[in-house]
């Protein structure tokens, strides 16, 4: 029988066996040259997600989030739970927004923005919880009905729709909507809004830039 290594470990977590030790293995199937088994040890592995699938599920909001490292398609963040446990978390360029096409992600975090993010998908076999902006956005239309037009709101720019309106995520409020006159900065940018319209899209307009 011929163990690979990819089927020693889920993840970090290794098999641990020492020489003449017996074990008990599972076929996974024949090799290609019909002459041995090819065996995996992973039933008897421990995975390193499962308190995690235990206690969160999918549809779920997380908070805080550290980032680990962006790039152009995708921001991955450091997920800590259960006293200091780490598991990594994907959010691709396809769940930002509902609103527009983003050319890249770096732009929008260039300032760390920080977002609450939905867990969409707790994939055990790559071992990573695939997350989504999008998702909470759309959950959160129904806030709009909440904004006060005499309001000040903090927004990010995420990009341009179809329309070439500015399209903005409304920070603390966590709705989407968009500018109604010209914006000429760049994506990421932090500005400061009221709103105009509550509609099925609610229109802002700029007040001033952001001061930290």
């Amino acid at each position: 029988v011929f163990i690979p290594q990819c089927e020693t470990h889920i993840g970090s977590n290794y098999f641990k066996i020492k020489r003449k030790d017996s074990l008990k293995i599972k076929v996974k199937e024949i090799s290609e040259d019909k002459r041995s088994f090819i065996g995996t040890l992973k039933p008897f592995i421990a995975h390193p997600m499962q308190w995690f699938k235990d206690n969160y599920k999918e549809g779920m909001a997380l908070s805080r989030l550290s980032i680990k490292s962006v790039n152009p398609k995708s921001v991955l963040y450091d997920i800590t739970y259960n006293k200091g446990q780490k598991l990594l978390g994907l959010l691709p360029i396809s769940e930002v927004t509902n609103l527009c096409y983003i050319t890249s992600i770096e732009e929008l975090f260039k300032n760390k923005a920080s977002f609450p993010l939905i867990i969409k998908e707790i994939d055990m076999e790559q071992c990573v919880v695939k997350l989504s902006l999008k998702k909470l956005l759309e959950n959160n239309k129904g806030r709009v009905d909440n904004l006060n037009f005499m309001n000040l709101y903090s927004a990010i720019v995420v990009g341009s729709d179809a329309s070439k309106h500015t399209v903005l995520i409304i920070e603390s409020v966590w709705i989407e909507g968009v500018l109604t006159e010209e914006y000429n900065g760049n994506v990421g940018d932090r500005i400061t809004v009221r709103a105009v319209s509550t509609g099925e899209i609610p229109e802002f307009v700029i007040v001033k830039p952001y001061a930290e």
